[in-house]
């Protein structure tokens, strides 16, 4: 997936890129398992229906379904959430997104895992949205999870650990991390996951390589690193050899668990070229604030990669 020219930037002559993975986050929705059984249910929706009674019966009920951060278009709608339809893909959206970046046709208004995301967006997440949604913040929204003041937490997950830790570390013991249920098919819906890399670089100072390496090793594989990163941050360490501690927090557990069940997918979005954020942020907030319809958005989406493989971009 990777262009000649990010080969080249990554490679730096002889001695090339040492990139360590250090730990691994886990997003899709974080549930309250609190307000979960208070509604009735004994398990987190697992499909599109599910998730929309959830809400139907939460709204009943006078709960705030959860709270969306859709000023923050960068972070949830164009990263955590909007490329939920690649992801939901066999191969994770590799084939779909190459295509895509080679100014192909890709039939956005026919592609079924597409269909699946917008229409949980036009079914689910806009309707039940908080009022002033589209000017939300992720730190607001957040908070009102945090204080237990809506039921599920959209787009994000387990490194919320010392956030929740700081402002009710009780929520700890009844939050859940689980998959965003885009799909009807309970069995397409996966878990997006970002691996958190390092990485030590050539430099002409043969002793800072070395010392980079050195300390690239030890937040990486040490036994105190290994403690912080899974204890204090609540993020599985990516290195399978390190042992899994006993305290690490319920929602990390989540995140492995859902790998280990092969429902983990790495987030395609580290393959998005960077130069069509801005156009991509635009196209998703116009989506949600209703300033265009399904029909524009997806006009829209195609062009700017078709933009994109002409260069257009830069």
């Amino acid at each position: 997936m990777l262009t000649a020219d990010q080969i080249a930037n990554g490679t730096n002559g002889d001695y090339g890129m040492l990139v360590m993975p250090v730990y691994m986050e886990g997003t899709g929705i974080l549930y309250n398992t609190r307000i979960l059984e208070e509604a009735g249910w004994d398990h987190t929706p697992q499909t599109r229906d599910e998730l929309l009674q959830y809400c139907k019966d939460l709204d009943a009920k006078g709960i705030q379904p959860f709270m969306l951060p859709w000023a923050e278009v960068y972070l949830n709608l164009f990263n955590n959430v909007g490329n939920y339809w690649l992801l939901n893909k066999p191969d994770g959206g590799k084939e779909t997104l190459a295509k895509l970046m080679a100014g192909e046709d890709v039939d956005l208004a026919n592609d079924p895992e597409m269909t699946e995301l917008l229409d949980t967006y036009e079914q689910i997440l806009i309707p039940y949205a908080q009022e002033g949604a589209v000017s939300a913040d992720k730190w607001t929204c957040r908070n009102a999870f945090f204080a237990e003041e809506c039921a599920m937490l959209v787009g994000e997950g387990s490194y919320e650990t010392p956030n929740i830790q700081n402002a009710n570390p009780a929520l700890l013991d009844y939050v859940k991390q689980d998959i965003l249920p885009v799909s009807n098919d309970a069995a397409k819906n996966k878990m997006a996951i970002a691996t958190i890399s390092a990485s030590v670089t050539k430099n002409d100072d043969p002793n800072k390589v070395a010392c980079a390496k050195d300390f690239l090793s030890y937040i990486v594989s040490s036994d105190a690193a290994r403690i912080w990163h899974q204890e204090t941050m609540g993020s599985p360490t990516s290195i399978q050899g390190l042992e899994v501690s006993e305290a690490l927090p319920s929602i990390a557990k989540d995140v492995i668990d859902m790998c280990a069940a092969g429902r983990g997918v790495e987030n395609i979005f580290v393959y998005m070229p960077s130069s069509i954020y801005t156009d991509m942020q635009e196209n998703w907030a116009k989506y949600v604030a209703g300033a265009q319809t399904r029909e524009q958005f997806l006009e829209r989406y195609q062009q700017i990669f078709k933009d994109y493989s002409e260069g257009i971009y830069g």
